[in-house]
């Protein structure tokens, strides 16, 4: 894992937006005063990728929020082998709230999610980084009090430390797999073993053999029946070719009698017919006889439509003109006397409008009058000596003002000591003023200031109230606002009655028009009848009454005649049905006849057929009762059927059974030779997962390894040590020791270095770790460690041991490692060739990069 870029806001020392670019950087110091956040920048990698840090693990992160911020933002892209990804952690403040973390990669130039839950993104992280938040703290970054962890810690966390850097899980996992394989194909083996004695007994070639008897047997039975069954189909077939013969005789028996009833009704309909003819001819005389009596002349019936409607139209118009010419003289009256009355109010009008020209309207009069009064209420309302009032008040206060201004000098005042003001001896103190006679005096200065503020209000009121008023007096505004109101009065009386006018005047010339146009209608009806012919005008001259009444006479012999003329017609129709009806019966009489010659024709040919068929029958199955040959013959029929039927579902069982033998023995010969090849499969897995065992070949890589570490450490730790220490394995527990070679070469426990010495031992070790990794880990482990942070320690060290230290991690960065060190002391960041600079700053600490060939400082949302 290589860190690209670290953004962070709200986090403990950098409440603002702050982002640390670690391009160009191989070897760098981190450097800054205490408490500006140096250890704030390995904490924020840690908690972007697993979510907690060392000094507060993952249950308080709400102590990372920086003060006075209410949330906490921290992003990190990093590098993992040869691909690139982004993870960020957001946690606002409040117990109920929850991190928010997002994973992303960086494929083909765009970022894409790799989200899920929180443990999903967590477990993800882990796969990618490949060590977990301990592991990565013991190996990568070093935490300040914990940087010696891998070498003084427990031997347990240690060895798991290795397997996830070395990616010796691999081989865990490849052993538990082999074991479990090799469980699966004994238990494969066991029961194909089980299914063989369960379900293959019968699969021998002796139960096959009294299958394929059997089949033959069912075969030959089955062929017998099959011949009976065709014997029997052939005299079924004669059968019922003698009951068709015999339901012919029946049916041509049936056809006879049917048509010697279908005879005698039709003679009886026929007789029905003729007498329905002569009764339509009867009635249809005595219809043409009332339809001459009933007087309906279509003439005189059309000419009296057409006038009747034409002196009802004329009767209508001069009714209502004689209406509309009483009511003329009474519209005239009343337009007449609007008029007078309007003439009458017109200069109440201009006498108005030029009152309010002169002075405004009533309205605004009014106002100005509501407003003068109730602005001088409210000035009466206020004392006369307001101002002597206010200037009293503040003469008061600020002299007690004055008095407590001189109480709080009191109190640094000591008797035979200079004032501090004046500088004068102080002879003997002031006196006390009351406590409470300062609040008191501000609480009056405050009424009198708030009286008068009102009573200038109230006073700047009357002011702008004259001013609208046109300066005029409220007894002057009362009198204007009465005479306004009075012409607004007569004004208003004056518009009602022009308003009632023009009404007036235009229903007296509707009325005038209306008549004009009732005498034109008069005028155009007596015009067209004029037009008509002779006898139409002989009708209108006519009185209306009297064409009414013909008109209604004549349309009841209409109705009448229609009637009548209605029944002739249904008349009519019954005597050609009735006709049609003896002419169609005297036709099927005929027809019936023949019919019944031919039926009696076809009984006799019937009969015939069916002694010849009873004949053949009784000479080949004499045993078959007559009446009843074809229905015994298909019982039998399907009583073989049914034979038959059984047989060859006897014969497809066997042969099924033939089949599932055969295939039984070929899956039988398969299944013991899986079981010989799993039982061979699974003694190979076995032993293969014995191999890989943790106290096989896992033990003896790790073994391997420690000791190249141990090996590669102590040439390190002698060079750091100026030759005094070098470091050896232990023979049993994957232990380290320190041998002191300026001791008599014993070895010891590394726990009993000091604070400096244990730091160059460990700092030995994560070198060795970081550099030797590579020749014993796979692809994807060698990624691991592409960059190493150490947090304090290095500090300690004396000039000589520092300089090799420094030596050893330049060439630790020299295989295209980052290696970033942590330290207070700005000499150390100097020596290395990259430097990352925090600064305390008023509103949080500021981050300033330096790396070999420029410089630039990433505060508050970036470059």
């Amino acid at each position: 894992m290589r860190p690209v870029r670290l953004e962070l806001e709200g986090f403990t020392s950098f409440p603002r937006r702050v982002e640390v670019d670690f391009d160009g950087l191989e070897l760098f110091a981190i450097t800054g005063p205490t408490g500006a956040g140096k250890t704030s920048l390995l904490d924020a990698m840690l908690y972007a990728l697993y979510g907690e840090t060392p000094r507060i693990g993952s249950n308080e992160v709400l102590g990372l929020i920086s003060q006075g911020s209410t949330v906490v933002k921290v992003c990190l892209t990093f590098q993992a082998g040869n691909k690139l990804y982004r993870i960020s952690r957001t946690r606002k403040s409040g117990r109920s709230t929850a991190t928010q973390p997002l994973l992303e990669e960086h494929l083909d130039g765009d970022w894409n999610s790799l989200s899920g839950s929180v443990r999903e993104i967590d477990q993800r992280v882990q796969q990618i980084v490949g060590l977990d938040f301990e592991g990565f703290t013991r190996s990568v970054i070093l935490p300040q009090g914990e940087f010696d962890e891998f070498l003084r810690g427990d031997s347990a966390k240690r060895t798991e430390i290795l397997k996830d850097l070395l990616n010796l899980r691999l081989y865990e996992r490849m052993m538990q797999l082999a074991n479990l394989r090799a469980s699966s194909l004994k238990a494969l083996a066991d029961a194909d073993e089980k299914n063989l004695k369960e379900n293959f007994a019968h699969a021998t070639e002796e139960n096959l053999a009294d299958q394929q008897k059997q089949l033959a047997d069912l075969e030959s039975k089955s062929q017998e029946y099959k011949t009976e069954r065709e014997r029997l189909e052939r005299l079924r077939k004669e059968a019922e070719e003698l009951d068709r013969a015999r339901n012919e005789e029946r049916k041509e028996h049936d056809a006879l009698a049917q048509a010697e009833g279908n005879l005698a009704k039709a003679k009886a309909d026929g007789a029905d017919a003729a007498k329905l003819l002569e009764e339509c001819e009867w009635k249809l005389a005595e219809i043409d006889a009332k339809l001459d009596k009933t007087g309906y002349d279509e003439a005189s019936w059309t000419q009296l439509t057409q006038a009747t409607p034409l002196a009802q139209l004329i009767a209508r118009f001069r009714h209502k003109h004689k209406e509309k010419e009483a009511a003329l003289p009474s519209l005239e009256q009343e337009a007449k006397q609007a008029q007078e009355s309007a003439t009458r109010l017109a200069p109440a009008t201009a006498e108005r409008d030029q009152f309010r020209t002169t002075h405004g309207s009533a309205d605004l009069l009014g106002k100005s009058l509501d407003e003068l009064r109730e602005a001088k209420s409210e000035f009466e309302k206020f004392p006369q000596q307001v101002e002597a009032s206010v200037k009293q008040a503040e003469s008061d206060y600020e002299r007690l003002y004055r008095m407590h201004a001189a109480q709080e000098i009191r109190r640094v005042l000591k008797p035979g000591e200079p004032c501090p003001v004046c500088e004068q001896v102080v002879k003997k103190l002031p006196g006390k003023p009351p406590a409470s006679s300062l609040d008191e005096a501000k609480r009056k200065l405050d009424e009198w200031r708030q009286i008068q503020s009102r009573w200038q209000q109230a006073n700047n009121r009357i002011e702008l109230a004259r001013k609208q008023a046109k300066d005029a007096s409220i007894q002057e505004l009362e009198t204007l606002v009465a005479q306004a109101r009075r012409l607004d009065e007569d004004a208003a009386q004056a518009a009602k009655e022009r308003d009632r006018l023009a009404p007036a005047e235009a229903r007296l010339a509707d009325a005038k028009a209306t008549l004009d146009e009732m005498v034109k209608e008069i005028q155009k009806t007596e015009e067209s009848l004029q037009k008509a012919n002779t006898g139409l005008q002989n009708f209108t001259l006519r009185p209306l009454w009297e064409l009414e009444k013909e008109l209604t006479e004549q349309n009841q012999a209409k109705e009448s005649h229609q009637a009548l003329t209605l029944q002739r017609e249904v008349l009519l129709k019954s005597k050609e049905k009735a006709a049609k009806n003896f002419q169609d019966s005297e036709i099927r009489q005929k027809t019936l006849e023949n019919e019944i010659k031919d039926s009696q024709s076809d009984i006799d040919g019937a009969a015939d057929k069916a002694k010849r068929i009873a004949a053949i029958l009784t000479q080949q199955a004499p045993e078959l009762p007559q009446g009843r040959e074809a229905k015994v013959l298909g019982e039998r029929i399907e009583g073989i059927g049914k034979r038959l039927a059984d047989t060859q579902v006897d014969i497809g069982r066997t042969q099924n059974e033939c089949a599932r033998i055969e295939r039984d023995i070929k899956t039988a010969e398969d299944l013991r030779s899986s079981i010989k090849q799993e039982r061979e499969e699974a003694s190979l897995c076995q032993h293969l997962g014995q191999l890989l065992s943790a106290k096989g070949f896992i033990a003896y890589v790790q073994r391997e390894v420690f000791q190249n570490l141990a090996a590669a450490a102590s040439m390190r730790l002698n060079t750091l040590s100026t030759g005094r220490y070098t470091l050896t394995l232990s023979e049993d527990r994957n232990e380290f020791f320190v041998v002191d070679g300026w001791n008599a070469s014993e070895p010891r426990s590394v726990k009993t270095l000091s604070g400096g010495e244990s730091f160059l031992a460990s700092l030995a070790l994560a070198l060795a770790l970081a550099e030797g990794l590579a020749g014993f880990s796979d692809e994807r482990a060698r990624s691991r460690l592409d960059s190493l942070f150490i947090d304090e320690g290095i500090s300690s060290l004396d000039a000589e041991a520092l300089e090799t230290a420094i030596e050893a991690l330049e060439t630790l960065s020299s295989g295209n490692r980052m290696v970033g060190v942590i330290s207070h002391i700005a000499e150390l960041g100097e020596r290395l060739p990259g430097r990352i600079r925090v600064e305390k700053a008023r509103g949080g600490s500021q981050v300033v990069v330096e790396s070999p060939g420029h410089s630039h400082s990433m505060v508050a949302g970036g470059l």
